[in-house]
């Protein structure tokens, strides 16, 4: 709430110094012809450009956070659960920790993980089965070659 309240003060701010910025912009002045030179027959004026107050983010949803780019963050602003701000070595050390913990794999012990894809509420794994023995029925032979 404090966040937000900053944040909106702060885009007051901005569009009010956008605003002036704006208003000096369509100051401009043309000089007499008969001035010598080039400066006979000009037009003068201004081109500012706007300002852009950044936001304070909330990092709720997580973020990407590279190397030597510091920036202000609101955390802990989940609705539940708990979120995790660490370096990524960090993080893989405390995943490599808690697999060895638990009997998974640590080192050089591989796993395996079976991700289940789906389309259309079908496996792929079936659809690609039942597409081999539509092409048999089809053509008397399996495209697989061995």
């Amino acid at each position: 709430m404090i966040i937000g309240l900053i944040n909106g003060l702060t885009g007051a701010v901005e569009d009010a110094l956008n605003w002036i910025i704006d208003g000096i912009n369509e100051l401009s002045f043309t000089t007499p012809d008969w001035l010598p030179g080039d400066l006979g027959g000009q037009t003068f004026g201004f081109d500012l450009s706007q300002i852009d107050i950044p936001e304070i983010p909330k990092l709720a949803q997580g973020a990407v956070i590279p190397p030597n780019s510091e920036f202000l963050a609101v955390l802990g602003d989940q609705k539940r659960g708990t979120n995790i701000e660490a370096p990524l070595d960090t993080i893989t050390q405390a995943v490599l920790q808690a697999l060895v913990s638990y009997g998974g794999a640590g080192g050089n012990q591989k796993i395996s993980v079976t991700i289940p894809l789906t389309l259309n509420g079908r496996t792929i794994t079936q659809i690609v089965i039942d597409d081999i023995n539509d092409y048999i029925k089809r053509n008397g032979r399996s495209p697989i070659r061995a």
